[in-house]
């Protein structure tokens, strides 16, 4: 621990080194301002950033609008450090060992195992603030697809996608079951049921006549939506492809196909389906018969 302390104490001196910024040249003193005004540079100014290493002495240069007043940084923008304490780096780690549990713990692993000082409360707003980012973005793209807002198709056509789903239960808060039966008679629901879907590609068959996924082409995603969600994209498909009835599988999965003009597929298994624009699955797998 010594050592670390040490190697980080002489890191942390060298990145202050880097990390002291000249005066602006001459054609740098004027930058925009959000006001629609100029800013100009007024003086070099010193501030204190925690980093992986440590604590660090940043000095950049400071601009202030004449007339709006507003002080600008931009080599915080640059450095991502923009009304923060801490590094990006730092952040990270916050934000993981502020998912394992109590805030508290967390700051003790920051300590044990980064060699870091911070608080509870640092943790706590580092973790609630990145997850709240990726909660947007993750929003924002689930928004796109509702809309049908999807990326532009290029290449080849694809001619089968697989699309497999099944249900879970998962715990929710109390409010979430209310007036809700439990699995036990007399007992309320502890959880909710989720559906679970899987869209991928075939590359062939394999020894049992089940389809090879393509892992070059697998992208994972994941979001809890409301029932009310899904009539929106059912009646919003493309001209010929019609969703076809759920029917029982297996006792308690479920499955839906959404198929141009063609049978399901016989296989056993029958939670793998077919979406298809294509009259017959290609290569020398299990063909299509009438049901």
């Amino acid at each position: 621990m010594a050592f670390r302390a040490a190697l980080h104490q002489a890191g942390a001196a060298a990145l202050s080194q880097l990390l002291q910024f000249p005066e602006p040249a001459a054609d740098q003193r004027t930058i925009p301002c959000p006001c629609g005004s100029q800013a100009h540079y007024r003086e070099l100014r010193s501030r204190g950033i925690l980093t992986a290493l440590g604590e660090v002495e940043l000095t950049r240069p400071w601009y202030l609008c004449p007339r709006g007043h507003n002080g600008q940084f931009p080599v915080d923008r640059q450095l991502d450090v923009e009304n923060r304490d801490c590094s990006p780096g730092v952040r990270r780690m916050e934000a993981l060992v502020g998912q394992q549990g109590p805030f508290d713990r967390g700051r003790e692993q920051m300590k044990v195992l980064a060699g870091l000082e911070v608080t509870a409360k640092s943790v706590e707003r580092t973790a609630e603030a990145i997850g709240t980012d990726i909660a947007a973005r993750e929003q924002r793209e689930i928004g796109k697809a509702v809309q049908l807002d999807l990326p532009v198709m290029v290449g080849e056509p694809i001619p089968i996608l697989y699309v497999q789903m099944d249900g879970t239960g998962i715990p929710v808060v109390k409010k979430e079951t209310e007036g809700r039966k439990g699995k036990t008679d007399g007992q309320p629901a502890h959880t909710r049921e989720v559906k679970l879907g899987c869209v991928f590609t075939q590359t062939g068959w394999d020894e049992e006549g089940y389809a090879i996924r393509d892992p070059d082409s697998t992208t994972y995603t994941g979001a809890i939506e409301t029932a009310e969600e899904f009539p929106h994209l059912s009646g919003s498909l493309e001209p010929g492809l019609e969703p076809r009835p759920a029917e029982d599988c297996h006792g308690r999965r479920r499955r839906m196909d959404r198929e141009l003009g063609r049978p399901a597929l016989s296989q056993r298994g029958a939670d793998r389906r077919s979406l298809s624009h294509s009259p017959a699955p290609m290569g020398p797998g299990p063909q299509p018969v009438s049901q």
